[in-house]
């Protein structure tokens, strides 16, 4: 036997031998969205970047859904989230993908607001989702599995991008600020956190379930080093500046 998880709700157990990540997981949290059955594949979240000169890139009306979607039905939808990230507020259903594998984006493409369908023949009905991540063009990337147990060549990595005029010169978004790429703030290598951004800045570090570990402020080019982070586990890194604000999600084994 490979073994299974213990523990209890608060303090789970990984104990499997072919475990290869922890072993005493976070807490338990209830679910963001119910959903029984299937394979829930958990995508990225979208945020728009006006400076980019992408042509192919997602339009503003996205920017903030989380994208999420499901092995075995194929489809991906757009979750709107509260501030806090904490509740649903609405779904929107994005791509489903026909008998015959086209992606079909819904509601239909209209004029101005429309979505490129990858080629049906860059997928077939036995379509199943493994990852989905946004790249530095601002389209969606999917990693297809196709058949069983196995490959064909229909399995591999595909984009989805923009196809309408949803994208103005000088779009007016009050979270740009707070929306930029983290990797322009901030870097994380081991216990060492280094700001990369001038101006007044608070960090805070944080359990899976939000308690504070640590908080650190200052200002400009700094380096902080964060004992609390030598243990296994999940922590979330809080970030915020003048430049903009960010949540990292860290992990340790």
């Amino acid at each position: 036997s490979n073994g299974g998880v213990g523990g209890t709700i608060s303090a789970p157990v990984n104990n499997r031998t072919d475990n290869t990540g922890i072993t005493n997981l976070p807490p338990a949290q209830p679910a963001i969205i119910n959903y029984v059955k299937n394979c829930a594949i958990t995508g990225p979240i979208y945020y728009y970047n006006a400076a980019s000169t992408s042509t192919v890139k997602f339009p503003p009306h996205l920017s903030g859904k989380w994208f999420v979607g499901d092995f075995n039905a194929s489809w991906i939808n757009a979750v709107e989230l509260n501030p806090a990230g904490t509740a649903v507020l609405s779904i929107k259903k994005m791509f489903s993908v026909s008998a015959g594998g086209s992606p079909t984006l819904l509601p239909p493409a209209t004029a101005g607001n429309s979505l490129k369908q990858i080629a049906t023949t860059a997928m077939n009905s036995s379509n199943s989702l493994l990852d989905m991540q946004m790249g530095s063009d601002g389209s969606l990337y999917i990693m297809n599995y196709s058949g069983y147990r196995t490959f064909d060549t229909k399995s591999g990595l595909m984009r989805i991008t923009y196809n309408g005029s949803c994208l103005p010169a000088t779009p007016i978004l009050p979270q740009e600020q707070a929306i930029r790429d983290a990797r322009k703030l901030l870097e994380v290598k081991g216990l060492d956190v280094s700001i990369l951004t001038s101006g007044n800045h608070t960090l805070e570090v944080r359990d899976i379930t939000g308690k504070q570990l640590a908080s650190r402020k200052g200002q400009g080019f700094t380096h902080y080093t964060f004992n609390e982070l030598r243990n296994p586990g999940v922590y979330l890194l809080y970030f915020s500046s003048p430049e903009g604000r960010r949540v990292q999600k860290i992990m340790r084994q």
